[in-house]
This record gives structure tokens, sequence and C-alpha cells, in this order.
């Protein structure tokens, strides 16, 4: 018997020099993996050197950082310019956050960087949401302001649809009826709301044009009443404009009828904006948004 288990012995004893344990040494498990030894190819050991060094430097994914976390990577992002990324951050901070001032802040810092990389609609809305939720806040100015911004950046030319013009008329109404609490910004509200009346002055001027142009005297009636009345009170200013429609209408009925124009001092020139539009001074922040500043 001994006989035979000393053959066995002497039989694996160079399988097991080859292996590189020693006679003695305890053998890895399946689970483990075996310590780099001499006997080990080099390119092995450089690999799980490079294994190690990898699950050494790996980050956290987004969705597994706590708050303090969250906030440092997002405090990076933002020292690199990258405001595109710190929005995710910011974001997943809000779901996370249960302190009300902590919350009131972030919903501004959110709303500035979606402004910021020009995101005009998430951050007039926002800033709206803010305005509603939190009216007794230091910021409340400030976030009103900015969403009569995004609104008046979001306006479209003269010849083109003017919804976002009347919203953002309507948000700096609401604006300047609290004038005796917000003063910051009021001068700036005023002159946006000045460049929007002009804006759909003009709009109203092109439609008249056109139904004057095409004989349609009636409905270039009906738009010159409308004009007076919702635009003169509010801007004086297009009394004169109003006069040279009257005379254009008029000698337009005059050549339909085959008459002749008669010479007036008054051109009967199609009517056209007469104030240049002026550009609203904005606060610092905002100019950054350079593809929206730019049309204005």
């Amino acid at each position: 018997m001994n006989t035979q288990v000393s053959l066995r012995i002497l039989l694996a004893l160079p399988l097991i020099l080859a292996s590189g344990y020693l006679v003695g040494d305890t053998l890895p498990t399946n689970t483990e993996t075996p310590l780099p030894t001499k006997h080990q190819p080099k390119h092995r050991i450089r690999r799980e050197q490079r294994i190690a060094k990898n699950l050494t430097n790996q980050t956290k994914t987004l969705s597994k950082m706590n708050f303090n976390e969250l906030k440092a990577a997002k405090e990076v992002l933002l020292s690199k310019k990258d405001k595109q990324t710190a929005i995710k951050y910011v974001e997943r901070m809000l779901k996370m956050c249960e302190d009300i001032a902590m919350i009131s802040d972030l919903t501004i810092e959110l709303a500035d960087l979606y402004f910021d990389i020009g995101e005009l609609a998430p951050a007039e809305i926002l800033f709206t949401e803010f305005s509603r939720l939190y009216p007794g806040s230091n910021s409340i100015e400030y976030a009103s302001y900015k969403a009569i911004l995004c609104s008046f950046y979001a306006t479209l030319n003269a010849e083109r649809d003017q919804s976002k013009t009347h919203h953002t008329i309507s948000l700096a109404d609401s604006f300047i009826e609290r004038k005796d609490i917000f003063n910051k910004y009021t001068n700036e509200v005023l002159s946006i709301r000045t460049s929007c009346y002009k804006k759909a002055i003009e709009s109203e001027v092109n439609i008249f044009n056109f139904y004057v142009n095409r004989g349609k005297i009636v409905s270039a009636q009906n738009r010159l009443k409308n004009v007076r009345k919702d635009w003169l009170t509010k801007f004086p200013e297009i009394e004169m404009q109003l006069t040279q429609m009257e005379i254009q209408l008029e000698d337009k009925i005059v050549l339909l009828a085959g008459g002749k124009i008669p010479t007036r001092a008054h051109s009967s020139l199609p009517a056209k904006t007469l104030l240049p539009q002026e550009t609203p001074t904005v606060i610092a922040q905002a100019e950054q948004a350079k593809p929206f500043s730019a049309r204005f």
C-alpha cells in the first residue's frame, strides 16, 4: 500500500513542479486568482495589473452617487464650462433633495444653466414655476425677469406668428404691476415690452398692407380699426403711422373706383413701422445667449 502511494507521488511530482508550486504550498481555489509568480507568463501579469488598475480608478455612475458626490462632480463640470453635462447632475440633486431652501436654489441654478446653453423653453418653465412656488423668495424678481427674457428671445419676426410676442407683453405687464416691489429690472422689462409693442404693431401693419394690396377694403378697414383700438393708448407714437394707413386706404378705394389719387403732402405708400426697434438692456448673464440676442 505504501509503495503505491509513493509511486503516485513520484509520478505527480513533475506536474507540481511545472505549475510553480512547491510541495506543501496551498493551491488556489477556483474562486480565487493566483498571485503572480516568476513562473507565470509576463503578458498575463501585465494584464492582471491593468485590470486591477481599472477597478481602482472606476468612478461611480450618476445614479449611484450621493448628494455631496453629485455636488462635487457638478462643480468640477462647471469649472470646465461643461454646462450641458452639469444639468444632469443638478436634475439628479433636485430629485434627491428634501430641503426646501436648497430646492429653491437648485431650481434657479438649473434654470440659469438651461438659459445659458440656449434652451429657452425649459428655462422659462423653471423660472415661471419658481415664481409660482416661492413668491416670498428674495429671487422672485430675478426669476420673473428671466422668464420674460426667455419668452422675449423666443419671439419671431413680424412676418411670422406673434403668439410669443403677446405672451411676453402679458408677462411684462404682470411684472410692471409690481413695480413698487420689483425695481431692479423694471427699466429692462419696460424696454422689452416696448420692443414687443413695435413688433406686434409691425405685424398688424403687414396684414393691413396685404389686404390693401389685394383690394380687400373691408378687411383692411377692420384691421385699421383694431390697430387704433388696441395699440394707440398703449403706444401713442403710432398716431402718425395710423394717419399714413388711413391715407393709403383712401387712395386704394379711389383707385378701385377708377378715380385719380389727389396730390397730398402725405405719402400714400404702403405703411411701414416708423420707429426703430430698440434692443433691451439685459443682465450680463443673459448676453451669453448669443444666438438669440443677436436677432434683436
